[in-house]
């Protein structure tokens, strides 16, 4: 994210020119328009410019809402335009001041549109600043009468900044009612998910300690080990110093899964960037072996990162396609974990600007990618070993189908309860051996299965 930005020479009247959070937030917003996922491109900013608290909220808030909304955003601002802002900082300028207008109570009109021209004078194009203030005040004064598309699906996917594709597929599995609720429950949540180091505190209650010592709100998640919290980011010493790590909700209970026990022997077939590798290493207290495969050298490097900030000793990372057995790795595992590449549609309130990214040949070609893979890990349990099979997305098409498919395929293996490995009510709900959660307020979407090989016949 080495970007060069032109910053405004003085002349003239003085102004206020740009606030830094609106600076911050420009740029993180600009790396995600060149490619940089949402939640790196904002931490990689954010560390690079000392802000208060209040204002890393403000840009926070603003980064998130707009590219979480940018369909909405740019369908607005069609409306003032004659045709596309064709200038990619002229564009984030627009969006983030029609942002501000329609969403943040906290800042009056005038000044959105007075900042959103000074961004424009701060990156050096003066030449779109008349446009930007006439678009911005213009709809600044006709807010409260935009008039949205009549078609049932195309004010869906206006309204919920949702690609039109992608609605459609919604609406053919679930309905436009239950579509209608999945995506209004999908706006980006706030705070993270952490969990302590379970090597450095001997149980949750000194976690908690220390969370009370910094100051740092907290919510047990009701999942083990698992702290809902808001003011506590990777940038903080103790993360640095290993004593936490951030990890979803989703992704502890896909571990959690596999029942681990010290002095296992565990693979993780799709790890990067480590999190649940690294999670699973610990429940066995440092003991055992945990294999992590990913497709990717630079991936690789991220598990080996994770493992060492950590102090884990018992990760093997490994450079594998999931898709290819190992065959000195076969039959030598006590459990393997495939949290499978997916459409990632249950985490969209974490990372909104997936939705964005996903094509609608991806959806076609995920599920063939899911089986290849779940086929090519049942080769590594041992007889009588785990096999968990999860994702963090709602489609059938990528769950309940991939899971039958394997099933019909191989005899050797058939569904096993989760309801005394995982918590309630996780665990009751995954009765028959599949669980499926829809997103809501309180979790993420996800699917987790859990199939178990049969034992050799004696």
């Amino acid at each position: 994210m080495s970007n060069t930005f032109g910053q405004r020479r003085p002349s003239g009247p003085r102004r206020l020119g740009l606030t830094a959070n609106r600076r911050v937030c420009a740029r993180a917003l600009l790396d995600v328009e060149q490619g940089a996922f949402a939640s790196l491109a904002l931490d990689q900013r954010l560390q690079e410019t000392p802000l208060s608290l209040q204002d890393r909220r403000f840009t926070t808030d603003l980064f998130y809402g707009v590219v979480e909304k940018k369909l909405l955003l740019d369908y607005v601002l069609s409306r003032y335009m004659q045709r596309p802002m064709d200038d990619v900082i002229g564009r984030l300028s627009l969006r983030m001041g029609a942002y501000q207008i329609l969403f943040m109570d906290s800042v009056p009109d005038f000044a959105a549109c007075n900042q959103q021209v000074e961004m424009m004078r701060d990156f050096r194009r003066e030449t779109l600043c008349s446009l930007v203030n006439g678009v911005l005040r213009t709809l600044s004064r006709q807010a409260a009468s935009i008039e949205y598309p009549d078609e049932p699906l195309e004010r869906l996917s206006v309204l919920s900044s949702t690609p039109k594709w992608l609605v459609e597929r919604l609406v053919e599995q679930f309905g436009l009612e239950k579509t209608q609720a999945f995506l209004q429950t999908s706006g980006r949540g706030g705070g993270m998910y952490v969990r302590p180091n379970l090597l450095k505190y001997d149980d949750d209650r000194a976690f908690e300690a220390f969370l009370q010592a910094e100051n740092i709100p907290f919510e047990p998640t009701g999942i083990p080990h698992i702290y809902h919290v808001r003011e506590l980011r990777a940038s903080h010493p103790a993360f640095q110093r290993g004593q936490f790590s951030i990890l979803g909700r989703a992704s502890a209970l896909a571990a959690l899964a596999l029942a681990p026990k010290p002095g296992m022997q565990l693979l993780d077939a799709c790890a990067a960037p480590g999190g649940k590798t690294c999670f699973l290493a610990e429940l066995m207290q440092g003991s055992g072996r945990v294999h992590a495969f990913d497709l990717h050298e630079h991936r690789v490097r991220l598990i080996s990162a994770y493992a060492k900030r950590l102090g884990l000793d018992n990760v093997r990372p490994r450079q594998a396609d999931a898709t290819q057995v190992v065959e000195s790795l076969v039959e030598t595992m006590d459990a393997v974990l495939v949290d499978a590449p997916c459409s990632g549609l249950g985490v969209l309130h974490e990372k909104p600007d997936l939705k964005y990214r996903l094509r609608p040949e991806d959806m076609d070609n995920l599920p063939k990618t899911q089986l290849a893979i779940l086929t090519a890990c049942a080769r590594y349990p041992k007889p009588g070993g785990a096999l968990v099979y999860s994702t963090c997305t709602v489609t059938s098409a990528e769950n309940q189908d991939v899971v039958r498919a394997f099933l019909a395929q191989n005899p050797l293996y058939s569904l096993e309860s989760l309801e005394n490995i995982l918590p309630e009510p996780f665990g009751g709900l995954g009765k028959e051996g599949m669980l499926t959660l829809e997103p809501s307020s309180d979790t993420e979407g996800f699917f987790i299965a859990r199939l178990r090989k049969r034992k050799a016949r004696p």
